[in-house]
């Protein structure tokens, strides 16, 4: 079975059908030399609500203030790796948005 490219940001099904996890992250491309979006090929098993976030300030140095976006909320499907880096990053920078588990 041919595995999934994970610059393919798209196809929502793997290739044995399951549900595709929706996380994107940025990756380095070797084939374009490029950073690009690219998306995690794991099954997705698990629902969660995403609370994205916007930097409202900036004091020069690496530290930032995000502001909650609770009017842009979504829902998506994650694998449970994917899940818990986000745990484990969300609030720091880069990776501000909120992510909740809402079943499983």
């Amino acid at each position: 079975m041919d595995a999934l490219n994970r610059f393919d940001t798209v196809t929502d099904t793997l290739p044995n059908g399951e549900r595709r996890c929706d996380i994107s992250y940025k990756d380095f491309d070797e084939q374009t030399s490029e950073l690009e979006w690219a998306r995690c090929t794991r099954p997705a098993t698990l629902r969660v609500r995403v609370t994205p976030a916007a930097m409202v300030s900036a004091d020069g140095s690496a530290n930032a203030t995000y502001r909650p976006l609770p009017n842009e909320v979504f829902e998506a499907m994650s694998c449970r790796e994917c899940y818990a880096h986000a745990l484990l990053t969300q609030g720091k920078q880069g990776y501000e948005a909120k992510v909740e588990a809402l079943e499983g």
